[in-house]
């Protein structure tokens, strides 16, 4: 993932968990020094599914979202 697709999803995942970060940009360089291997669409389809399926709703780590990729990945097929 590219730093501007972490922003997105940041942003996509602030506005549904109202959080707020204390320092944004390093929140940025933390998501991307975890998921720049990764391929966006990969990480956005685990977004997706932890947002649909998680009953506790807390703000996701990078970690909870890898965890999901391939659940997301059968659930979310192209």
């Amino acid at each position: 993932m590219t730093k501007e697709e972490i922003i997105k999803l940041l942003g996509v995942l602030q506005d549904t968990y109202g959080k707020r970060f204390s320092d944004p940009a390093g929140t940025v360089e933390a998501w991307s020094l975890v998921l720049g291997a990764y391929d966006s669409k990969q990480i956005y389809k685990a977004a997706r599914f932890y947002m649909e399926t998680k009953t506790i709703k807390n703000f996701p780590s990078p970690a909870d979202l890898i965890d999901l990729i391939t659940r997301a990945e059968m659930a979310y097929p192209d």
